[in-house]
């Protein structure tokens, strides 16, 4: 079975196609976006330095760059029940 890019591309996330966001078109968005999402991710998994970092000045920053709602990543450090 051969394997292109456009198909690899469509068949990864078909329901996004054709929608393009500020964090798709800037690379540094982007870049943002991925440090917040690791930063929740390791916060979720119980990194205490992680959850931390979070609530800093650069966080805040951060997602202000990308649009996110600083109230919204300060629950990404609370801990979750499970």
């Amino acid at each position: 079975m051969e394997t292109n890019a456009r198909t690899y591309s469509a068949s990864r996330r078909p329901d996004d196609r054709g929608k393009i966001s500020a964090a798709n078109r800037d690379p540094y968005s982007r870049l943002a976006a991925a440090i917040l999402g690791q930063a929740a991710k390791e916060a979720r998994a119980g990194d205490q330095d992680a959850a931390i970092w979070l609530l800093s000045e650069q966080a805040e920053f951060l997602a202000g760059a990308v649009g996110l709602s600083w109230t919204h990543v300060q629950k990404w450090a609370r801990p979750r029940a499970r």
